[in-house]
This record gives structure tokens, sequence and C-alpha cells, in this order.
């Protein structure tokens, strides 16, 4: 599968083929660890590729210290307006030099020392995906519930994501051929955060375009404290309704998304429904913030969130 160079001041030997862009959209994190991490493979392994940095309007205090791995990057680009999370993958587009992309986000990190090798073995397949884990449980409770729920419903073995394929794509750490990304782009409409993934997913299904799931896993190391978590739940929400009341990908989200499924089969029952939770608020609210926080109740938590944006979106109705 690989074609050899040799270089010729002195023995190395290094590995090139259709070569990979490794593309970090970067917001309000340090991310000098994990291009350490990547430029330490690249040599290890001794491979030709390159390392992208487009900076999604970060504060200040983030650009100046990633500003550090600036000379390990081909390009290290820092935008003046946040764009969001579609468009600044299609970004990629424009300053990637090979043909497969790779992105990784920002708060993850590779837990493999054959992680670039790993997708290099793959290059065969036009989407592969890697997958995250997440670390030991944490000590402080106010991290607790973005880890059960990473734990539970995110990290995933390859063979369990590779039964549902498309609707285990993640974009945390994936690699799409371009000429894919050219046809099949992130939409960007999708301004905030949430399920710019799920739709990438069904898109790449509804093009027959299959997706190889391996074990290749990054390790996510931004685990948030529960406010912010749930915060970040019910902006994911809000852009999930905000997609599905685009009338091209409704059928289509309906079809595949759990909680619209549920939305719809009890939204005729929204006050009933609303009025039931505001009764069990506060045990809700104790267990999503406690020691064993159920995903039971935080699905209960997503459904009626979804109930309160559309009554909001549709006052009279």
């Amino acid at each position: 599968m690989f074609q050899i160079l040799e270089l010729g001041f002195d023995d190395d030997v290094f590995y090139i083929c259709e070569m990979i862009s490794i593309c970090i959209p970067s917001y309000n994190f340090d991310i000098r660890s994990l291009v350490q991490c990547l430029v330490k493979q690249i040599s290890d392994n001794k491979l030709i590729t390159e390392i992208i940095v487009i900076d999604d309007s970060s504060k200040e205090s983030y650009k100046s210290i990633n500003r550090e791995v600036k000379n390990h990057c081909s390009h290290f680009v820092e935008l003046d307006q946040n764009i969001g999370r579609s468009k600044i993958r299609n970004l990629f587009l424009n300053y990637a030099s090979y043909k497969n992309l790779l992105f990784l986000d920002c708060d993850g990190e590779p837990i493999n020392d054959k992680f670039l090798a790993n997708y290099i073995d793959n290059l065969q397949h036009k989407v592969v995906v890697g997958g995250r884990i997440y670390g030991e449980r944490p000590i402080d409770l106010q991290q607790l519930l973005h880890w059960t729920y990473g734990t539970l419903r995110e990290s995933k073995s390859y063979q369990s994501r590779q039964l549902s394929m498309y609707k285990s794509f993640m974009t945390n750490n994936f690699m799409i051929d371009t000429d894919v990304l050219k046809e099949i782009k992130f939409d960007e409409s999708i301004s905030q955060y949430g399920h710019e993934d799920t739709l990438m997913g069904l898109l790449l299904e509804q093009n027959e375009i299959s997706i190889e799931h391996i074990d290749n896993p990054v390790l996510n190391k931004d685990i948030e404290i529960n406010a912010s978590f749930l915060n970040k739940v019910k902006t994911s929400v809000r852009s999930l309704y905000s997609i599905y009341s685009n009338n091209e990908y409704a059928e289509l989200l309906l079809q595949n998304v759990k909680l619209l499924r549920y939305w719809k089969a009890t939204r005729w029952l929204s006050s009933i429904y609303l009025s039931v939770y505001a009764i069990f608020s506060n045990t809700i609210d104790k267990n999503l913030l406690g020691n064993s926080p159920s995903m039971f109740f935080l699905d209960l938590f997503k459904l009626k969130t979804l109930l309160l944006i559309e009554k909001e979106a549709n006052p009279h109705q």
C-alpha cells in the first residue's frame, strides 16, 4: 500500500502514500499537548503529513499560548469572528494539500503511539471514525454528569459503532476523503453547537458512502462541570429543533433520531408532560447533579427542553 521515498542526506526512509492533512479546529483550549503528540508520531513513524490549525476566534489567552505550535503547522489561521463547528470544518478544504483530511477536536489526545499509522492503514476507506474514550471516574461530583454521559453513550467499541455505522458517526476524530467532503459538506446553516455530526452521518448514508469504524480512539480531556454540560445539552437540543424545522431534513431526522420520535409522539400532550415534569423536577435535578446520574432522567430533561423550545417557537399553538 505504501510507496517508499528515500531522502538523500541520510538513511531515513519516510513512508508516503495518499497523505493526510491533520485538521484541528481550535476554540478556547490549549492544543499544545495535542500538537506535540502528533509531531512526535510523525517523526517516530517517519510520516510525511501536515498539521493545519484554524482558531475559531478564541479568547486571546488561548490564542497566545497556542501560537507556540505555529512552527509545526503548514497553516495556522486565526479567525476574527466565530463561525461555528460546521463552517470551520468546511474551511479546511481551502488549506489542505493532501487527499485525506484527519479531523481532531482540540480537546482530544491520542492514546496510541501508532494513532496516525492506524489511519494511514485505512486510507482505502472514504470515511473512517476512530472513536473516543473517557478517563477514570472524576472525584469532583461537578464533572460526573458529563463523564457518565460520555462513558455510557459515546465511548463505544469499534464493533458496536460499526453495527450502526451512520448513527455512530462523530466529528471529534475522523478521516474523510476530500472529494467526499467537497460533495457532502457540513451544513453551514448549523451555527450553534449540536447535531452537525448527526446530520452528516445521515447524509453519508443517503449518498451510500460507507463509514469504517476502527479501534483508534482519542481521550476526551475536557470534562465539563454539570451546569455547563446541561447548558450544552440545551443548546444541542435547540440545534436539533432548528435542523428539523428545515423541511429538507425533517423526515430524515425523524426516522433516525430517537428524541424526535418521542417528541413527535408526546407533543400533543406536552402540557401534561411539562406539568408532571415540574412535579418531579427537584428529584430529577438532584439525580443529575448527584453521584449516580441517570441517563433516563437526562433523556426526560432533553424531551422537556425540546417541548419548551417548540412552545417558545409557536406560542399560539
